[in-house]
């Protein structure tokens, strides 16, 4: 992602939930900047689900890029999975990305655990999310996940990587979002 892209597009209504398409090659360093505007520039409190990376991994990443992690609260989705405990700061686990329910849950906890009112949830990924569920499961859970980012008063990214078989889910997904943004 370009260095001057602009946040605030995503976000040029007060609560806004976008899916932000990525291209599968710059789709960690896009991610990164995106986390870096909203929490260093913008001074937003926030939830980073991850279903791709270990929390441990992205918070090393984002420690080395400079990002305030005080300000964010990871849920993993992917250590316990992998058959390990999980000890990263900040993080709520989740067994498996095909437990939606335990999702869903551990999104209310952190979101409801965030006491200022200016807060984003980023849900890294739904082209991830398919991968472990059926098209009908994930659309639903997708379609859940932006109610509740409505309901939340959050500043909602969904992020979903550029490639012709999430397709369907796009266009799906576009009923229920604001915007649809590339990076």
């Amino acid at each position: 992602m370009a260095s001057n892209v602009d946040v605030s597009m995503l976000f040029n209504q007060e609560h806004t939930v976008s899916v932000v398409l990525s291209k599968a090659q710059n789709y960690f360093s896009s991610v990164t900047e995106l986390i870096k505007k909203l929490v260093n520039e913008q001074k937003l409190t926030g939830v980073y689900v991850s279903l791709n990376r270990p929390a441990e991994t992205i918070i090393t990443s984002f420690e080395q890029k400079g990002i305030d992690l005080s300000s964010l609260i990871f849920i993993d989705g992917v250590t316990k999975n992998s058959g390990n405990k999980g000890k990263a700061k900040n993080t709520i686990f989740v067994d498996s990305p095909k437990n939606l329910t335990d999702l869903g849950i551990a999104l209310t906890q952190a979101v409801n655990g965030i006491k200022t009112e200016n807060k984003f949830v980023f849900f890294d990924s739904i082209s991830t999310l398919l991968v472990y569920n059926s098209f009908d499961k994930s659309s639903k859970f997708a379609h859940f996940l932006a109610l509740k980012m409505r309901d939340w008063k959050v500043k909602g990214m969904i992020l979903s990587l550029e490639k012709e078989s999430d397709s369907e889910m796009l266009e799906q997904m576009k009923m229920f979002v604001d915007n649809v943004i590339e990076v």
